[in-house]
């Protein structure tokens, strides 16, 4: 190649380059610009990112002692994620719409070494599921945990959500940080 023709190649690819960035650049400053329309649109209609924060249903087994703290805790911890949260108990979700709400959490527990579950028969009487973003969380004895998580498990799958999480924990032994992580642990899971 002759010597003035690989300068000016250098040339020609330095010039192309600098376009390049130009062009980036321009396109970069537009969607900052988009960006700021729609903030101030959003502060003109008084819309606030709460707005447009995903609705959470927690639905737990029943009033109680061992409820209460994890409904305190899921309460907290949705709040914190940025989540609009209700509760309900599972005995009173036939006077709820679940189409309100973008995602469930569905908290199983074993109960002083009950048999009955209030959330276990919730899910055998066929609520419709199909495609909800649901997240389940079992706690129970660890003599017990195993089989109550397969169950709850089972019958939640023939519902078919979309299972978001699935979660299982033995709970005697965890401290109130401990259940404060695996609850925020369960709810990072949500986003």
């Amino acid at each position: 190649m002759p010597p003035g023709k690989e300068y000016t190649m250098k040339k020609v690819i330095v010039m192309l380059l600098i376009s390049a960035l130009a062009l980036c650049a321009s396109v970069a400053q537009d969607a900052i610009a988009d960006q700021d329309t729609a903030e101030g649109e959003d502060a003109i209609s008084g819309a606030t990112t709460d707005e447009y924060a995903k609705r959470v249903l927690y639905i737990y087994e029943e009033d109680n002692d061992s409820a209460g703290p994890y409904r305190k805790l899921f309460s907290e911890e949705l709040k914190a994620a940025g989540f609009e949260a209700d509760q309900a108990a599972a005995a009173e979700l036939r006077s709820i719409d679940l189409a309100d709400y973008d995602i469930l959490v569905i908290h199983g527990m074993v109960i002083a070494f009950g048999s009955q579950s209030a959330v276990r028969d919730w899910l055998k009487a066929e609520p419709n599921l199909s495609g909800k973003p649901v997240s389940l969380f079992v706690t129970a004895s660890r003599w017990r945990l195993e089989k109550v998580y397969k169950k709850m498990l089972e019958l939640l799958k023939a519902r078919q959500p979309l299972i978001l999480d699935a979660v299982s924990s033995a709970t005697k032994d965890l401290d109130d940080e401990a259940k404060r992580a695996l609850v925020r642990a369960s709810v990072q899971k949500l986003k």
